[in-house]
């Protein structure tokens, strides 16, 4: 598998997004406060009682975490470097000690060795909220003169590796789409047309006996439908874990509960159930329909030449949420997410309904788009496939009717208009002119057909391109 890396970041210092704090100072976080220092000698003489995780390295340093009030789940971690064309990423390896709760009278002190100017180490603890916390540090005096250095023992930044599991992941299979926009804190399910949200637990844990870490993920309060489409009485956690940046796997493990709790169609005979991460971000882009603005999140990606494409389309209308996915249509590319534009509505089969209209191309010959027509009897929508092979529409809410105009060449003078209604729910033509180029006669040759009293009517005229002009 392909590594999905965290945000690249260059220079280091854009990694951390708060201010450099001395770490013989205090680092408040949500009334916390920790103290991070060399374990020196009168460190020692002060403390008689301490928890410790310590080798006997003898290039170690000894560096001792102090809080202000205890804290929980307080763990020691050792970190990576991660490397490509892009720059480099620091990422947790192993959680190496941890600390159900670190008490101000009995702190922690542990081994470090720093190797390089790059050497960094990371420690977490889980705030009053119960939300995970994470800080990378470093030597504050590399390769320095210690007896000139004056500033601090460490430099210690709030991190953010849980962006590694974060992102829209997706599972599908023949017709059924399971996509999930996971957050720090928060959760976007949808199963089809069926959307399930809450809040998200991202941690890093042991995943096995063999001292084997990952992040894991825990959507919380899920009522899934089950095989036979009932609902599950009492809502559940679901557990994914993260496997190789960029898949989450369902830990049911042969779980028949878990199987049964979710559609048949996402048991796929071996128990293991994945969604892979997309490389896709999502705006918001507001239509309105009847005096009414409906927001439409817009999930895309950005191809290697910078221009963006859509991918997923989603929103609530009539009460029910639809997601309409993109991938395999044609759809326009565009470069500037901030001035988005390409999707409208409109009432195409005046039936007061919203369909959609998508823009999936255009050239000097006209534009086309693709279509979707809203189903009141099934609440859902479906593309339009012959309007959506159409030129350039527009509708005549006057008469009741879709026009469509298609430039065929010759500066405009060659083209097809028509023009349609619909007829017991079936999009009809009803008029129709095409002007071609007679070569051997030199003019051009309009041909009109009207459909009236259930026959056609057809004239032709013919011109010369001096009469066009004129």
């Amino acid at each position: 598998m392909n590594h999905n890396k965290l945000k690249k970041i260059i220079p280091l210092i854009a990694v951390f997004v708060l201010s450099i704090i001395s770490c013989d100072k205090n680092i408040e976080r949500d009334e916390a406060f920790i103290s991070v220092s060399y374990a020196d000698e009168s460190f020692f003489k002060k403390y008689q009682t301490y928890d410790s995780f310590i080798d006997d390295n003898e290039y170690a340093h000894k560096i001792a975490f102090i809080p202000n009030v205890p804290v929980n789940n307080f763990s020691w971690l050792s970190v990576g470097i991660d490397f490509d064309n892009d720059g480099f990423i620091y990422k947790i390896e192993n959680e190496l000690y941890k600390v159900n709760e670190l008490h101000p009278q009995k702190p922690l002190v542990v081994s470090w060795v720093e190797v390089g100017m790059m050497s960094a180490f990371a420690f977490s603890y889980r705030d009053k909220d119960g939300q995970k916390k994470y800080f990378l540090g470093q030597a504050g005096n590399y390769g320095g003169d210690s007896e000139e250095y004056d500033g601090p023992a460490f430099i210690i930044n709030e991190w953010f590796p849980w962006v590694a599991a974060t992102g829209i992941y997706q599972y599908t299979d023949d017709d059924v789409m399971l996509t999930l926009d996971l957050s720090q804190n928060s959760y976007i399910l949808k199963l089809n047309d069926v959307v399930y949200t809450g809040a998200a637990v991202i941690d890093f844990k042991n995943i096995d006996d063999n001292y084997s870490y990952s992040w894991n993920v825990t959507l919380k309060g899920i009522k899934w439908a089950a095989w036979d489409n009932k609902i599950v009485n009492s809502p559940s956690d679901i557990s994914l874990r993260l496997i190789d940046d960029n898949e989450l796997v369902f830990q049911n493990h042969g779980d028949a509960e878990f199987r049964y709790m979710i559609f048949n169609e996402l048991y796929n005979g071996d128990n293991w159930v994945s969604l892979t991460k997309l490389q896709t971000q999502k705006l918001i882009s507001t239509v309105t329909f009847n005096n009414k603005k409906i927001p439409m999140t817009v999930y895309y990606t950005r191809d290697a030449d910078g221009e963006y494409f859509m991918n997923v389309l989603d929103f609530v209308y009539e009460g029910k949420n639809h997601s309409i996915n993109l991938d395999g249509l044609e759809t326009f590319p565009f470069e500037d997410p901030d001035k988005f534009d390409l999707v409208g509505v409109a009432d195409y089969n005046f039936d007061n309904y919203m369909d959609i209209t998508i823009l999936a191309g255009q050239s000097a010959k006209g534009s086309w788009e693709q279509i979707f027509i809203y189903n009141p009897q099934k609440k859902n929508y479906y593309r339009h496939e012959e309007l959506s092979e159409m030129p350039y529409i527009w509708i005549d809410n006057d008469t009741k009717s879709i026009r469509m105009h298609g430039n065929n060449g010759h500066a405009g003078l060659l083209y097809t208009t028509e023009e349609y209604k619909w007829v017991k729910g079936q999009l009809t033509l009803i008029y129709r002119a095409n002007q071609t180029y007679d070569e051997e006669l030199e003019k051009y040759v309009l041909t009109i057909k009207t459909l009236k009293n259930g026959a056609w009517e057809e004239e032709t005229e013919m011109f010369k391109e001096e009469d066009l002009q004129n």
